[in-house]
């Protein structure tokens, strides 16, 4: 019984997966990838990421290219699932002026962040 179960949820996994493929092939994805904008982390969020060990590098590489969805009013969550472990991470968008001139920059305010195992499914 162990066995078949474990097949269904495979078979589910895969079912899913191709099905989200397609859905993006076919009507495009909600924002491109990678995402542009700085950015800039909270003490907070520096605290817990030399406490997770993670570098800022790899925490621009979960912000450009990892999977994001909304959290609360204006904050967004975006995880980035790697072989073993898994990169997360909560931030607001804010627009800042940049300094002598008339443009804006997208800031991307980091509240927190994390690494996590994947767990098998």
């Amino acid at each position: 019984m162990g066995q078949y179960a474990r097949f269904a949820r495979f078979i589910m996994k895969l079912l899913e997966d191709f099905l989200k493929i397609a859905k993006d092939q076919i009507f495009g994805r909600d924002e491109e990838l990678p995402r542009e904008g700085k950015l800039v982390l909270t003490k907070k969020a520096f605290d817990k990421m030399v406490e997770w060990q993670l570098s800022e590098e790899t925490l621009k590489l979960t912000y450009e290219v990892g999977e994001k969805t909304k959290k609360e009013k204006g904050v967004y969550q975006i995880v980035r699932a790697y072989k073993y472990y898994s990169v997360g991470l909560w931030y607001i968008e804010q627009w800042k002026p940049v300094k002598g001139t008339r443009e804006v920059e997208k800031v991307a305010l980091v509240i927190t962040c994390w690494k996590g195992a994947v767990r098998a499914a």
